[in-house]
């Protein structure tokens, strides 16, 4: 269960700050330091095909390059790797953000190693963007300004832009959110300008460069998401730049973006992972493995909150999702079905759920398909909520959320510009 409670926490609250395992994918530089002398080391970690990691070390001083680690292990925030056995050398560190430190063994000697993250130039990473091309873009408010990018095509012939709108919780413009960075909307975002499509990804107000959209997270309400994505959509279809507009939302954003796309009169909608039923009817089935009595005061508390009114008293172990400071919002997020909502529009639809989706289960694509008979519906197979490959044991499933070093699910981005191409 308090895996389920966590994934309702990303998904629902602004308040609750996540945690979680940290990534140590990446480029570490440091050194090992043994009775005095130091020699450099550089080592490289990826995530194998299990749900574990897989290392390389680099040793310049003795001309050792990519050589191979054995038993990673890594249960945050504890590392263990070993070297070769004709080497026979153990380190033992606590992975602390961008550092990592701990003891090295090696035969009867003992001493210490260090290893620094290396992150990315800013330069670097403008060039990587730029392979397709971005540059910032905004929206102006009445309570503040909503910051977000723009991601261009290399051929400067006019084209379709998709907004794209993140899940809910403290989600980025790049679909990350605390202890879950796994950039899902960046890479789709790339993916579509290099098939020749714009996009436009933003930080909801609240989050991001958008903080100060609010003056506090009790204060949003679900119109304030609706408001601001249909702002959006009529800033780009006043853009000469481009030819169209769909609007693609994921998650909380799929209802977001339904909504937002018949308000401003889009050229098309996309979901993924979208609910098909309101919020309290997707918590009442996600809550029902607590136990009797919780489960209840769950109960008890989503009626009231469907009826408007707040609830004073709520049991701790529930305010990851009923905070007293969270009902408001909630109320404010009850009222919308998707079903109905999406029966409202009169566009072409693309409806995309993953068949491991631990949030939202693919039957909820069944019910907007029901509701929009015309819509098109493409099941990606081993897909998740975070768009990416994963098991169905929910606790490898959860380890993608916050690895932003694997693609997206094969097929989602064939099937999103398959749909554009006959929208445009």
């Amino acid at each position: 269960m308090s895996l389920l409670i966590f994934l309702l926490c990303i998904s629902l609250v602004f308040t609750h700050q996540a945690t979680a395992q940290e990534t140590i994918s990446g480029t570490w530089k440091g050194a090992i330091n043994v009775k005095g002398q130091t020699l450099d080391i550089t080592i490289h970690i990826k995530p194998d095909n299990n749900g574990g990691y897989l290392a390389t070390i680099d040793i310049p001083a003795q001309g050792v390059k990519n050589y191979a680690l054995k038993n990673v292990k890594y249960n945050h925030p504890d590392l263990y790797m070993e070297l070769p056995a004709n080497i026979t050398g153990f380190f033992n560190g606590k992975v602390s953000g961008a550092r990592i430190k701990g003891k090295y063994t090696q035969g009867s000697a003992r001493g210490t190693f260090y290893l620094n993250k290396k992150t990315t130039d800013e330069s670097e990473t403008r060039s990587k963007d730029n392979d397709t091309g971005t540059e910032p873009i905004s929206l102006k408010t009445e309570t503040g300004t909503i910051y977000g990018t723009l991601q261009l095509p290399h051929s400067n012939k006019k084209s379709p832009v998709i907004l794209i709108i993140a899940g809910s919780g403290i989600t980025d413009r790049n679909g990350n959110s605390p202890g879950a960075t796994n950039n899902c909307l960046k890479m789709l975002s790339q993916d579509l300008a290099r098939a020749g499509f714009a996009s436009v990804r933003y930080d909801k107000r609240g989050t991001g460069q958008s903080k100060g959209a609010i003056n506090s997270p009790s204060d949003i309400r679900f119109e304030h998401f609706i408001n601001d994505a249909t702002g959006w959509v009529k800033k780009l279809k006043k853009d000469k730049r481009f030819t169209g507009v769909t609007v693609l939302g994921l998650s909380q954003g799929s209802l977001v973006g339904m909504i937002a796309a018949r308000r401003a009169e889009a050229d098309a909608f996309i979901s993924l992972a979208g609910a098909g039923r309101s919020i309290d009817k997707v918590l009442k089935y996600q809550l029902i493995s607590l136990n009797d009595d919780l489960y209840q005061e769950a109960l008890d508390i989503l009626d009231k909150l469907k009826q408007g009114q707040t609830v004073s008293q709520v049991n701790q172990k529930l305010y990851s999702i009923f905070h007293p400071l969270n009902q408001p919002f909630l109320i404010s997020y009850i009222k919308y079905d998707p079903a109905e909502e999406i029966a409202k529009l009169d566009i072409p639809v693309l409806l995309i759920h993953g068949t491991n989706d631990i949030q939202v289960k693919k039957e909820e694509a069944n019910i907007l398909k029901k509701a929009y008979p015309e819509a098109k519906l493409v099941l990606i197979e081993g897909m998740n909520h975070v768009l990416k490959k994963a098991p169905e044991d929910p606790r490898q499933n959860y380890m993608t959320y916050n690895n932003p070093d694997l693609p997206l699910a094969d097929n989602l981005v064939e099937s999103i510009v398959k749909f554009l191409e006959k929208v445009y």
